[in-house]
């Protein structure tokens, strides 16, 4: 008897995750395969802002998936204007209109760069030895408020 499409898809989910729990012990020996990290391949523009993105000092371990993710961001805002010049083709024609998407895809990517750089820039601006002041609650607040007016009182 088959299994089930999405009992099948279950498991192979569970499976690239490392839960074999699900697997089949007759195909699977309960090891997963080694997560190989593709080279991200970037052009001048993109290299350019991550070297400059780097410069700024050592990132976060967070920050360093920004950076090549705005990297990369910036390189397809370049294929995208190349294809609204008319300078290259894109690499799938819809009979729709290409140019008023691509538009709108690239105003979307922009966008997202401009997100990411100021979330980077951010992270920079506040100093790491500075402590984070927490927010009083409204009871603290009404309590200060509470306190100023019966110094007010007093002192008139």
């Amino acid at each position: 008897m088959r299994t089930p499409d999405a009992i099948r898809q279950r498991r192979s989910r569970a499976h690239r995750r490392g839960n074999h729990s699900l697997c089949d012990p007759t195909v699977c020996d309960g090891k997963s395969a080694p997560v190989v990290e593709l080279p991200v391949t970037l052009g001048p523009r993109g290299r350019r802002l991550k070297r400059e993105l780097l410069a700024l000092g050592e990132p976060a371990p967070g920050d360093r998936v920004l950076i090549e993710e705005a990297a990369r961001l910036a390189d397809r805002l370049d294929v995208l204007a190349r294809i609204l010049n008319g300078e290259d083709h894109p690499w799938l024609v819809i009979q729709i209109d290409l140019r008023k998407n691509l538009l709108g895809e690239a105003r979307q990517q922009a966008l997202a760069l401009r997100q990411i750089v100021a979330q980077l820039q951010e992270g920079k601006a506040k100093p790491a030895d500075k402590p984070v002041q927490e927010e009083s609650s409204v009871i603290d607040q009404l309590s200060a408020k509470r306190a100023a007016r019966l110094a007010n009182a007093a002192n008139s």
